[in-house]
């Protein structure tokens, strides 16, 4: 018996100054630099650092990209992974990327602004997905990656610092709410405190009447427990991550932006240091890492979330009704009118930037709806959806 996945009204298609380094990161952890790489072998290999600021726990694509890069190099590449901020923190992962602390890491651009503008702005793009499951998924995540691989932009930002883009990650298809009482029209909104991601929700949250609260992820089980917070943005990862569902009960959808702002970079010395062959088989297997984490974070989240939701965590879904969604959609409509006034000087055609992200997200959803995934939306088949992803964007924007 299929699991019944609650689906959102469907919306219409609508459409660099390197920063300096602080000496903060350059000692952190107590490492040195990334040494040469000139002499690695099978009996030498080459392991480079990765940085994370995530658990252990969100180890999985990691270790099947690791895994394969093992295989294909014959031993001459490895990954030392250090997991929840050992080796550089959220705040410092970007510099001390670019220091050579880490070889490789992952991080948000929205989280630092000042240092990658391009990205942080490029975030407010995030409504374009389309919110249902797992069409939406599947769209952002190959959309995203292809404009990343392909904008002048944003290639042209981390280059500028010394960074190479490994994986562009749509990790947020859309954020819903998870609340204490139930939170489905404009007049339950009204004046409802919800734990907020930033500037960038902070309107949206507005528009449907409600007061953005400023709360760390860390600290919103605390403030939801407490009523210091009535709801929280979040999907199902976060909601079951940081534990959201054990108290709050009432999850409704609702088109919240995502995120489309995480990449996993590469310094670009180490880079450069490895052989064409496997700088080549690198690139290959982060398709591995792409799809693994499209998998794992995505599908089978969103899955357990609707499964065990309601069986093993008393967790209520609800769809918001179309005056609380349109008043969420009709601002984010608003906020891509006038997104090309506001970009940042270093992004030479702000339209151009914006037209090249809306052309390819269209693109993947009529690719994604035109294949089939089987009768299970739960468990669909990506069989074709992956070869058609692998050929048309690693394959073809070979680095």
């Amino acid at each position: 018996m299929t699991t019944h996945i609650p689906r959102q009204r469907r919306r219409g298609r609508a459409l660099a100054g390197i920063a300096a380094l602080g000496s903060a990161s350059l000692v952190l952890a107590g490492c040195a630099l990334t040494p040469s790489l000139d002499d690695y072998s099978a009996e030498n290999p080459a392991v480079l650092r990765y940085a994370d600021y995530a658990p252990a726990t969100a180890s999985g694509p990691l270790e099947a990209f690791a895994a394969e890069l093992r295989e294909r190099t014959d031993g001459r590449l490895d990954l030392e992974p250090y997991w929840g901020g050992s080796l550089l923190s959220s705040k410092d992962l970007p510099s001390g990327l670019r220091a050579g602390i880490a070889d490789i890491g992952i991080f948000t651009g929205t989280q630092h602004p000042s240092e990658y503008p391009v990205t942080d702005w490029l975030a407010k793009t995030a409504s374009l997905a389309e919110p249902d499951f797992p069409t939406g998924i599947l769209q952002s995540y190959a959309g995203f990656a292809e404009f990343a691989y392909t904008s002048p932009a944003v290639n042209e930002q981390f280059e500028a610092l010394g960074l190479k883009v490994l994986v562009p990650l749509h990790t947020v298809l859309n954020y819903d709410i998870i609340c204490t009482s139930p939170v489905t029209t404009l007049e339950e909104a009204r004046g409802k405190r919800i734990r907020s991601g930033g500037p960038l929700w902070d309107g949206e949250m507005r528009a449907a009447g409600m007061i953005p609260v400023t709360v760390s992820i860390e600290e919103t089980y605390e403030g939801l427990q407490r009523g210091i917070i009535d709801c929280a943005i979040a999907n199902p990862r976060t909601a079951m991550t940081y534990g959201f569902w054990d108290i709050a009960k009432h999850y409704t959808t609702i088109p919240f932006s995502g995120i489309n702002s995480q990449y996993i970079v590469m310094n670009q010395a180490t880079w450069d240091a490895l052989s064409e062959e496997d700088q080549q088989l690198l690139w290959e297997t982060s398709f591995t890492w792409w799809s693994e984490n499209l998998l794992q974070d995505g599908i089978h989240k969103y899955r357990e979330m609707f499964e065990l939701g309601p069986t093993e965590q008393g967790v209520t879904f609800y769809e918001a009704d179309p005056a609380l969604t349109a008043a969420v959609t009709d601002y984010q409509a608003g906020v891509l009118e006038s997104l090309a006034q506001t970009a940042p000087p270093a992004v030479d055609d702000p339209q151009g930037e914006i037209d090249h992200y809306a052309e390819r997200m269209a693109y993947w959803l009529d690719v994604v709806e035109g294949l089939d995934l089987g009768a299970d939306e739960t468990n669909p088949d990506l069989t074709a959806y992956f070869e058609r992803t692998k050929t048309e964007i690693w394959d073809e924007h070979t680095r």
